[in-house]
């Protein structure tokens, strides 16, 4: 009877220990890992708006209450620093004065913690946010503002070189003056004139961008702009920041000329705004060449798509439009690519049908 009762109690361990290892390997082989990759985090819709009220100078008082700058996630983030952030350059001058404040706080940052951190080191992290969108350009611009030995240590020790550097409370001292600097150099002057306004503008507005674009050419249209809504600057948009510019340049008995241009205002201290050149082709109606040209100036009525980011340009060849070209365009980066050409010649052409049906250039 021994026996058997040792026999059953070895037995059974070792068919739990069968079976549930048969479980354990059949759950595992079901599991199925379809994406190995953490996705990017996407921007919080409804923010914490407690302070949202609050002015700007009460804010910068509130800068050691800063739990969380966010570092790669945006939503791992704070309301003070927020509405700081969404206040913009407006708040640029209240956290220059606290550069100096040495009340010692818990490091908010992400990626490197300080244990000698202090209230000013956040002024200073905030005012190269406000002043840069990039993080490469943030990164820069924290360099540009320490002295030479610094900016050298910054390559083999990135941001301990400025920690190295406000170490000395003179040095924040010096902080201070190369902010004020800096906003009286770039806020107050750079800035504003840089900045073109997109609605309401003026002759003077006219000319700025025809400067800003190194324009060769005279502005047959400076004396009548008001024969054009918005001086005939029309802006569509590209992305966050990003503006295709239309421009009106001529205009003949049914269609006009206009050039393009796209505007980054992405970096707000150097914004940028790049003439295109258009590649467009045209065919022999006897011979079928194919003839390329590559030119600023498009002729006709223009439309764009926002969903797809294509510019349509019509030209009507004739006044009823029965013959001419439809070209399409799509805008990558700052170029342009041709991506369709239709055409239909005037020499045999009637009523017929309608531009999207006319013939397509294979230029391929």
């Amino acid at each position: 009877m021994l026996n058997k009762t040792v026999k059953i109690l070895v037995f059974c361990p070792l068919l739990l220990w069968f079976f549930g290892c048969s479980i354990v390997h059949s759950e595992k082989s079901n599991i199925k890992i379809t994406n190995t990759s953490h996705p990017t985090p996407q921007p919080i819709k409804t923010l914490d708006t407690t302070f949202r009220d609050e002015d700007v100078e009460s804010l910068c008082n509130r800068l050691s209450e800063i739990k969380k700058i966010p570092y790669r996630d945006p939503n791992d983030t704070d309301p003070i620093f927020e509405e700081l952030i969404a206040k913009g350059k407006e708040a640029m001058p209240c956290l220059v004065e606290k550069i100096t404040d040495e009340t010692p706080m818990r490091d908010p940052g992400g990626s490197v913690i300080w244990q000698h951190y202090k209230v000013g080191d956040t002024a200073v992290f905030m005012l190269a946010r406000i002043a840069n969108e990039d993080e490469i350009l943030q990164a820069e611009l924290l360099q540009e503002m320490l002295p030479l030995e610094y900016r050298k240590e910054w390559k083999t020790n990135g941001v301990y070189a400025y920690y190295n550097y406000v170490s000395e409370s003179k040095n924040r001292e010096e902080l201070q003056v190369w902010w004020r600097n800096w906003i009286k150099e770039n806020l107050n002057s750079h800035v504003a004139q840089s900045r073109i306004r997109k609605t309401n503008l003026t002759e003077t507005d006219r000319t700025r961008w025809f400067n800003i674009l190194k324009w060769d050419r005279e502005d047959n249209f400076l004396s009548k702009v008001n024969r054009f809504d918005n001086s005939g600057f029309t802006f569509y948009k590209l992305g966050k920041k990003r503006f295709l510019v239309e421009i009106i340049t001529g205009a003949g008995a049914y269609q006009r000329s206009h050039v393009f241009a796209v505007l980054d205002e992405r970096n707000w201290r150097k914004p940028t705004a790049r003439l295109l050149y258009f590649t467009t082709y045209s065919e022999d109606e006897t011979n079928g060449k194919v003839t390329k040209e590559i030119t600023p100036f498009l002729s006709g009525s223009s439309s764009f798509d926002d969903n797809r980011k294509t510019l349509e340009m019509y030209y009507k060849a004739a006044g009823i439009g029965h013959c001419g070209s439809l070209e399409t365009f799509k805008i990558v980066g700052n170029r342009v690519i041709t991506i369709e050409s239709k055409h239909r010649g005037c020499e045999s052409a009637t009523n017929g049908p309608p531009p999207e049906k006319w013939k397509k250039i294979n230029f391929f």
